[in-house]
């Protein structure tokens, strides 16, 4: 999403303050053609917190991939937190 120079990178890999903005240009696996970012859109990674608050009564699929307990454990109390059960 944030462009070929960072294929192979992982999340992870980064801080959240240091993490790449998207490309303004992404292409989409779901459907055909890209996705451009409009001028209002940084562009930016947000929060699962943030996610919950600009989405309420939207339902969301989570999926962690390569997760510790911990990790599992602070997304299962934001969604009991969040009450998006």
């Amino acid at each position: 999403m944030c462009g070929p120079k960072y294929d192979g990178k992982r999340v992870s890999d980064y801080n959240y303050e240091d993490l790449p903005r998207f490309a303004r240009s992404i292409m989409m696996h779901t459907a055909e053609g890209n996705y451009d970012l409009q001028d209002h859109e940084e562009g930016k990674f947000c929060l699962l917190s943030e996610l919950f608050d600009i989405t309420d009564g939207i339902y969301i699929s989570i999926d962690l991939k390569d997760s510790s307990h911990e990790m599992v454990s602070k997304v299962e109390n934001l969604i009991k937190q969040y009450k998006r059960e």
